[in-house]
């Protein structure tokens, strides 16, 4: 288990975050992502101990992630906004 995890906010995608192992280690972000991330932003380092969740995720997941795969990619799911209020008589 990492002590520490790094967080990145994109540039391009509103409410997306990439979660690293490491600080400015992007050697396992795949060339695609990494274009449509855009240049990753460091926002904070996060003691994992402290957290059992982070953006709604399990620490847990997050941190089994950074084992196999180098990084945790969130992005926040779609917003549902409810239907606009009718006038009475329509």
């Amino acid at each position: 288990m990492f002590k520490l995890v790094y967080a990145y906010k994109s540039t391009r995608i509103s409410g997306a975050y990439l979660y690293f192992p490491e600080k400015d280690h992007f050697d396992s972000l795949p060339q695609t992502l990494r274009e449509q991330f855009a240049e990753p932003v460091f926002v904070m380092a996060i003691v994992a101990a402290k957290h059992k969740l982070l953006t709604g995720v399990a620490m847990e997941v997050i941190q089994k992630h950074l084992s196999e795969v180098g990084y945790y990619f969130y992005i926040p799911p779609p917003i549902k906004t409810p239907l606009p209020l009718r006038k009475a008589g329509f």
